[in-house]
């Protein structure tokens, strides 16, 4: 297994933000250099998020990905993994998706938190509706810069900060809410046919886990989660793939939905 060099870690990182900034493909790092360990991975996720900030990108959140069976069966890998958002990847509910600067966009149905405190450390299942505000429908918008977006390896997804590009907060109901979510029913709508669907326990057993690994997961990584984070808990179905005239729709049995339309 390669060892990354810190020059290493820095071009990569540069070289993955360049690709998303100017709209081109590169090979992924491990055909190039062989596979190097998920603590490099999230090295360079790390310093892509710092270039994002130079920029004047603020972090608001977290993504979970790979929570699924379905999406790990789609990507070929077989452990949950974290990326960052920032305040320039949010889009508006109902808000037009362009798809002209974009590489590979595709979208995925996701349940998500916003925190009412600071976590760190462990959380528990049973604390999840104590801590959060909020839990609700989204959408995420997928974008790889790899060639093909497949075909890629574990630290590859990690260092291109888990694949995301935008997402759209829909309907939400209190923490508090009781409600059986891993039963709710999740569906992913194109011009109101559905495409894909699942059920909230598809995100690891149950969505609330998902919030509670990435506390695990932050924790390992030096991090807390800071009040008033947006957390998606990765997606309960695969990914599909976005074109022109499309409106697509994620949908939360009990919660509601998550809506964009998609222009060339």
């Amino acid at each position: 297994m390669t060892k990354l060099t810190p020059a290493q870690i820095s071009e990569m990182a540069k070289t993955l933000h360049r690709a998303r900034c100017e709209k081109f493909e590169v090979e992924p790092f491990s055909k190039e250099m062989g596979t190097y360990d998920l603590e490099d991975a999230y090295k360079v996720q790390a310093e892509g998020i710092n270039l994002r900030i130079e920029s004047g990108e603020k972090i608001i959140g977290y993504k979970m990905g790979l929570t699924s069976k379905a999406k790990m069966e789609q990507m070929g890998l077989h452990t949950p993994i974290f990326g960052v958002l920032t305040n320039v990847m949010h889009l508006e509910n109902h808000a037009p998706f362009s798809l002209t600067p974009f590489l590979h966009p595709k979208a995925e149905p996701e349940i998500y938190f916003i925190t009412n405190q600071d976590l760190s450390g462990s959380l528990s299942l049973e604390d999840v509706p104590r801590v959060c505000e909020k839990i609700g429908v989204a959408l995420e918008i997928l974008d790889s810069r790899y060639k093909g977006f497949k075909y890629f390896s574990l630290p590859d997804v990690i260092a291109d900060n888990a694949s995301s590009s935008h997402f759209v907060l829909g309907d939400s109901v209190p923490g508090s809410t009781v409600l059986d979510w891993p039963q709710l029913k999740i569906d992913l709508l194109s011009n109101t046919e559905i495409v894909e669907s699942a059920t909230g326990d598809a995100i690891l057993g149950h969505p609330f886990l998902s919030l509670c690994s990435l506390v695990e997961l932050l924790a390992q990584n030096g991090k807390s989660l800071p009040k008033g984070s947006v957390v998606l808990a990765g997606a309960a179905t695969i990914a599909t793939a976005l074109q022109a005239e499309q409106i697509i729709k994620g949908q939360l049995q009990n919660v509601g939905s998550a809506v964009f339309p998609v222009v060339p």
